[in-house]
């Protein structure tokens, strides 16, 4: 019997419309040319917007991450695969250092679970509502004779640290990230 692959998708927060939202519509083409018979997606925030830019005027609060972390957590635990997927800029002002200790309590926790790497979008944690547009033939990025074969073949593994040092350089900080233990080094 084989084992059935699974995914968690880790986006940066739920949509108003989840199921018919362009992101999940986009992640089930990716689950069926990867193979993936269960997509699950965790959120590195549990607040309802529209988009980010609403998300973003909204007042966040350390409680708001941390009522997301125990389906992080669950999400982790259960998938076979992740996928990095909560977008490439980070919040603006307070909300910032918010997403950043999310990110990097979530790449610890992936190291936790066994995961030494990350599915992602042309090698960055592009957000799937993006990923179309990402790869249509008009940018030329990847080669395909359909949408879903584009995105197939964007969508590559990468090692975990390579997103932890992402985050790193994004803060600021002087260091590096070990890639054999997945912690920051001063």
């Amino acid at each position: 019997m084989t084992e059935t692959r699974s995914v968690c998708a880790l986006m940066l927060n739920p949509s108003l419309d989840e199921e018919r939202s362009t992101a999940y519509v986009v992640l089930q083409t990716v689950a069926e040319c990867k193979g993936w018979g269960r997509v699950e997606v965790a959120n590195l925030f549990s607040v309802r917007t529209r988009n980010s830019k609403e998300l973003a005027a909204t007042n966040l609060t350390r409680s708001d991450i941390l009522q997301a972390r125990p389906h992080i957590e669950d999400a982790l635990a259960g998938a076979t695969d992740i996928v990095f997927a909560w977008g490439v800029s980070f919040l603006p002002g307070t909300q910032r250092q918010l997403q950043r200790e999310q990110v990097e309590w979530v790449i610890s926790r992936s190291y936790f679970y066994g995961h030494k790497s990350a599915w992602m979008m042309g090698g960055t944690t592009r957000h799937p509502s993006r990923w179309r547009q990402y790869v249509g033939p008009q940018r030329a990025v990847v080669a395909g004779s359909s949408t879903a074969e584009r995105l197939d073949r964007a969508l590559v593994r990468r090692p975990i640290w390579e997103a932890a040092t992402a985050v790193s350089v994004v803060q600021g900080r002087v260091g590096s990230y070990s890639r054999s233990k997945g912690v920051a080094q001063a």
